[in-house]
């Protein structure tokens, strides 16, 4: 277990461009499920049963694991570690306030922000407002992990398994074909988080199980098969108008992030990229390192409308071209919110470099 973990903060401190590019696919992906419901999502734009319809949720069923890649690659970088830095939190912390504020400036010019004392206390704790559901969850995580790191390391492969199978049950597969399931939160909270990270860490440690299973998860084209027929199968559930799928699948949870196929979707990219190998390169590190900023500022309360109106996104919904469109246009946005992310960090790294912080740090051990 030692080996694995030097092994771990030799690559962590390598920053492996192809689990950095991974970092900026998944984020394409997040930015992409919110721009479809402005355009080729919207009922009242494109009908039901229309080619350009099943399009819509082709695109949407391909990129919704998004947020689950992108937890995993944080468990990849953090199941063997012992310590967790509260510093970070609190950096995160103070961008997204910073973020709020300078973009709530922004909209209340573009007149898409309203000057209220409820909006000015959310800037400041905008999770008393469900806003940032990610990065809230995200931010519990790293409070979280040494403690789920302390049980991984130190129990057998076989407790492991039992546990991850009876996680995975119950937190997912259940939800997934049975009602009444535990977990009724459809994935937006720390639970999946857990199933993603419990499923990373035990690739991590122990491999990918047997022998057959880690030739399988180290076959990038069986990565590919995996990711095209879990997705086909979530396609089917959410395009299905008839009772051809709830009989299987009563609750119709196909886009749910804690579904069993948006998990098992997730892990085949996420094994796609690991089996990939780019070394390292400065342009893609970089652009991934503003991943998070853009995590919140392309879906800022206060200018995400300004987005969509600049855009005009509802005029393409029925193009023929649209996939050439959407592209080009979640660049744009992904590019532009990554721009602000960099701008607004300078002054921010700079004075929280000039600091004087003692550790803060969360340990789990013996």
């Amino acid at each position: 277990m030692d080996e694995v973990r030097k092994k771990n903060e030799v690559v962590y401190a390598e920053r492996q461009s192809n689990f950095e590019l991974c970092r900026i696919v998944s984020m394409f992906m997040i930015v992409s499920v919110h721009y479809f419901p402005h355009g080729i999502l919207d009922d009242n734009l494109v009908p039901i049963g229309t080619k350009q319809y099943y399009l819509g949720w082709l695109l949407e069923t391909l990129c919704i694991i998004g947020p689950n890649v992108f937890t995993m690659l944080a468990a990849w970088f953090l199941c063997t570690r012992q310590k967790s830095d509260i510093r970070k939190v609190i950096l995160i912390y103070i961008k997204l306030v910073a973020y709020n504020v300078v973009l709530f400036g922004v909209g209340l010019i573009f007149n898409t922000a309203n000057l209220s004392r409820h909006e000015i206390i959310l800037l400041f704790f905008p999770f008393l407002g469900g806003r940032y559901w990610y990065i809230e969850t995200y931010i519990l995580l790293l409070f979280l992990y040494p403690f789920i790191n302390f049980l991984i390391n130190n129990i057998s492969k076989k407790s492991y398994t039992i546990l991850l199978v009876f996680w995975i049950c119950v937190f997912s597969l259940w939800f997934t074909i049975l009602p009444s399931a535990p977990i009724q939160d459809w994935g937006y909270g720390i639970t999946t988080f857990v199933t993603c990270y419990l499923i990373v860490g035990y690739i991590k440690l122990h491999g990918d199980g047997t022998a057959v299973l880690s030739k399988l998860f180290n076959s990038k084209k069986v990565c590919v098969l995996v990711y095209l027929i879990t997705s086909g199968i979530s396609f089917s559930m959410i395009t299905d108008q008839t009772e051809g799928t709830k009989f299987i699948f009563p609750n119709n949870v196909a886009h749910a992030y804690c579904s069993i196929w948006v998990v098992i979707s997730a892990l085949s990219v996420f094994l796609l990229f690991k089996n990939l190998k780019i070394r390292y390169c400065k342009i893609i590190n970089n652009i991934a390192s503003l991943t998070l900023s853009v995590s919140i500022i392309h879906n800022n309360y206060s200018c995400k409308d300004l987005y969509y109106r600049i855009m005009n996104t509802e005029q393409f919904a029925n193009s023929e071209v649209y996939i050439l469109i959407y592209l080009s246009q979640v660049v744009l946005q992904f590019s532009i919110s990554a721009l602000i992310g960099w701008i607004i960090n300078i002054p921010i790294n700079f004075i929280w470099k000039k600091a004087s912080f003692k550790k803060l740090e969360i340990v789990c051990e013996e």
